[in-house]
C-alpha cells in the first residue's frame, strides 16, 4: 500500500510535469504540493524525496516543487480524538507535555495560507522543501 502511494504520486507528478505548457509571461512557478508528514511513515518520506527530485528536474523549466506538511489540523476528522481515547492514554499524553510549541491547534486556514505563500512571488526562490505547518511540533 505505501509503495503504491509513492509510485502513484510520482507517476502523476511526472505526467503533469511532462505535459506542462510553456510558462506564460510573468508566471514562473507551478508548485506541486503534498500535505503529508509523519515521522516513521515510509510513504510520506517518499513523497518528500520525490518533491526534492522533481524540484531538481523541473528547475530548468522555472517550475518549483514543494510539499506542505501539516500536523493535526482542526477538522471534523480530527475532532473528538482526545475525547475518545481512554483514561490511561490521556494520562500519558498529559504527562508527556504538549505536542506543539504553540498553545493552539492548526486551523485549515493555516494550511491554505502556506499553499498561497508557496504560490506567490514571495516564494519564487523556494523549491524542494517540505514546509511544516506544525505549530513547532517538529522542534520537539
Amino acid at each position: 500500500m505505501r509503495n503504491t502511494s509513492v509510485s502513484t504520486w510520482s507517476t502523476a507528478a511526472r505526467a503533469v510535469a511532462s505535459s506542462t505548457p510553456p510558462r506564460p509571461p510573468g508566471w514562473s512557478r507551478r508548485p506541486a504540493s503534498a500535505t503529508t508528514r509523519r515521522p516513521n511513515t515510509a510513504a510520506k518520506h517518499g513523497v518528500l524525496g520525490l518533491t526534492k527530485t522533481l524540484a531538481v528536474e523541473l528547475a530548468p523549466h522555472d517550475v518549483t516543487v514543494n510539499a506542505v506538511c501539516p500536523t493535526a489540523v482542526d477538522t471534523p476528522m480530527t475532532g473528538g480524538i482526545v475525547e475518545s481515547i481512554d483514561e490511561d492514554i490521556a494520562e500519558i499524553a498529559e504527562q508527556s507535555g504538549p505536542d506543539n510549541l504553540l498553545d493552539d491547534i492548526v486551523q485549515p486556514e493555516d494550511i491554505s495560507a502556506a499553499f498561497l505563500w508557496l504560490s506567490s512571488d514571495d516564494a519564487r526562490f523556494v523549491t524542494g522543501i517540505g514546509l511544516p505547518v506544525a505549530a513547532g511540533a517538529t522542534a520537539l
